[in-house]
């Protein structure tokens, strides 16, 4: 039969006082209670017990206000010591909870975070898309900056600002250009958001809040991107160069297929190479691309529904037709290494890695007579810009290329306000008559009113010749 607490006063020091000598205890709720040891000296002690399983924990609090007045750090009164005592059982219940989870807490370092985010990218790319992981350029950046450095060995319970702001510095300091820089910021900051929301049971709030303010640069700081709009002359060079690429190189079409789609659609990369056979619609000359992967939170649609010319369409047929529909659409060869700087093919397979492309891409540019820094996202932002130019609404701009309208707006606004100013001027009175019509209206008035009279009279003639016949 479980015992049954005898409560004793302890609300006030005159209360306590006349207390013996010992422990006393008094109820906060079913299973913590606060407590009071007198002793011979002047002022006593608080302490706090609760339950842990089948038995009790117990812990001091501070000394007692008997005789020297509360603060609320070492001496406490009694509603000091409540507050102080749930506090102290909360954070050791949180404590006990976060043990049980899981191994140490200490173990999960930035090096451990960054291997765990890789296995997430890898195991996330299995179930989109069927088929091994690709190699990605964030674990080869991770890789070489991070797992390399310093940063590596810190404890993610231990993670500051200033590290992260180090680790910075010390990557500005190698001379790497900006974007690398930045790239792989953004895959370090995605990796330790991704571990500290796996772990938030046994890591404490502020890691995330450090997590934030060790990322955070001043807007001045970084030099905006260039982005390189392609006049439609300089993206059929890039085609027809990629056409002989793909030619001499002897690629069976896979080349000039993948360049053709990134032109002609404006999507990004992981979109174009993620495409299924079921995913063209030959007959209707549509082609249903996927959504990005860019972004948080679940998508409301899978797929967006663009319209392809016939150019495309051809291009497109025999990737196809007779083709099992959940194969990839686009494919490349894969080559094996047989002896030393000999490689042979292998077997066919999706491509995989926007890198995939950069050793051709370097070829089409100088065939195609651009400069060395034109990206091929560069035809993503010439396909925005194309439509812009042509007047189509932002809202569908947006639609068809898988972003926002607000992100059409912020970094493609001075081809909005170019193409509205062209809708503007069209739709405006010019004050010279040759040109805004004034003079065609005052003889089209004088027309009419010579006119008038030759109408009245046939009018006249018409009537006169009916009542004759009649």
């Amino acid at each position: 039969m479980a015992k049954i607490l005898k409560e004793a006063p302890l609300t006030t020091a005159a209360a306590r006082a006349r207390l013996s000598d010992g422990l006393h205890w008094r109820r906060m709720d079913a299973e913590i209670h606060i407590g009071y040891r007198r002793t011979v000296r002047r002022s006593g002690a608080w302490l706090v017990r609760w339950r842990a399983g089948k038995g009790y924990k117990q812990e001091p609090i501070g000394t007692a206000d008997d005789a020297m007045r509360p603060d609320g750090r070492e001496v406490f009164s009694y509603a000091h010591a409540e507050v102080e005592a749930r506090r102290i059982v909360s954070v050791r219940r949180e404590e006990a909870a976060r043990a049980a989870e899981g191994p140490a807490l200490p173990d999960i370092t930035v090096a451990i975070a960054v291997t765990e985010y890789i296995a997430h990218r890898q195991a996330g790319e299995r179930e989109r898309r069927g088929h091994r992981p690709r190699s990605y350029d964030a674990s080869s950046r991770l890789g070489l900056h991070v797992t390399d450095d310093p940063i590596a060995a810190v404890k993610l319970i231990a993670l500051r600002k200033d590290d992260l702001r180090q680790w910075r510095a010390r990557m500005t300091a190698k001379k790497l250009a900006a974007s690398s820089v930045t790239r792989t910021a953004n895959d370090l900051r995605a990796a330790l958001n991704l571990a500290a929301d796996m772990h938030s049971a046994r890591l404490p709030g502020t890691v995330l809040l450090e997590i934030k303010a060790g990322f955070k640069t001043k807007a001045a700081a970084a030099a905006p991107a260039r982005m390189a709009v392609l006049r439609d002359g300089e993206v059929l060079a890039i085609i027809a160069a990629a056409r002989e690429v793909d030619h001499e190189t002897d690629q069976n079409g896979d080349l000039l297929a993948m360049v053709s789609l990134l032109a002609a659609t404006g999507a990004r990369w992981d979109q174009i190479a993620r495409l299924k056979v079921e995913d063209v619609n030959l007959r209707a000359g549509r082609l249903s691309i996927p959504v990005s992967d860019k972004g948080r939170g679940t998508k409301l649609v899978s797929h967006i529904t663009i319209p392809i010319l016939p150019d495309v369409v051809a291009l497109l047929r025999p990737r196809a037709s007779k083709r099992a529909s959940t194969a990839p659409l686009l494919e490349r060869d894969r080559l094996k290494q047989v002896a030393f700087a000999e490689w042979v093919k292998d077997r066919r397979g999706p491509w995989g890695a926007a890198s995939d492309l950069a050793r051709p891409w370097r070829v089409i540019l100088a065939r195609a007579g651009l400069p060395s820094d034109v990206v091929p996202y560069s035809l993503r932002h010439s396909s925005i810009v194309r439509m812009l130019r042509q007047n189509v609404p932002v809202s569908l701009v947006a639609k068809l290329h898988d972003t926002s309208v607000e992100i059409i707006e912020r970094h493609y606004g001075k081809f909005i306000a170019s193409a509205l100013d062209d809708i503007a001027a069209a739709a405006m009175l010019s004050l010279s008559p040759k040109v805004s019509g004034v003079a065609d209206f005052g003889k089209e008035r004088a027309s009419r009113q010579t006119k008038k009279p030759v109408a009245a009279q046939k009018l006249k003639t018409a009537a006169r010749d009916t009542v004759n016949a009649a």
